[in-house]
């Protein structure tokens, strides 16, 4: 089992769990591995249209300072959808730069709009009247 929701766990779920981990969000060096498995990879199949472009996709993506870290999971899920917008395109399924940035921006949005719904709801419950 693999969750990043232990806060919202039962505390009697927690009672049967004999062992934990905590992967925490991996660092600007581990994140950068983790895309470059994963270019490796697709590389390997010949699923890139051409793989310099998105070699330097990547190093100025993990490079820049303006985004949060992703986890392996949203990187992989990035590369996913690339793959999905090439196979639209009616031609072999290869990955453009411009399939990486429009999943990465998909991805980029979604962290905004669900971190926006987060803090509001947090602010609703922070100033809802107290019952007694």
């Amino acid at each position: 089992m693999t969750t990043n929701r232990v806060v919202a766990f039962d505390p009697a779920i927690l009672t049967r769990i004999h062992h934990s981990v905590n992967f925490g969000e991996p660092d600007v060096a581990q994140e950068s591995a983790i895309w470059d498995i994963w270019l490796d990879r697709l590389k390997k199949k010949n699923l890139c249209a051409k793989p310099h472009e998105l070699e330097d996709w990547v190093k100025e993506t993990t490079g820049s300072r303006k985004r949060a870290v992703l986890s392996g999971r949203e990187i992989r899920n990035i590369f996913i959808v690339a793959q999905t917008l090439a196979g639209t395109e009616g031609q072999d399924v290869k990955i453009a730069r411009h399939h990486l940035d429009a999943a990465y921006k998909y991805k980029n949005d979604f962290r905004k709009d669900t971190e926006h719904q987060r803090i509001q709801s947090k602010n609703l419950l922070a100033h809802r009247p107290a019952h007694n």
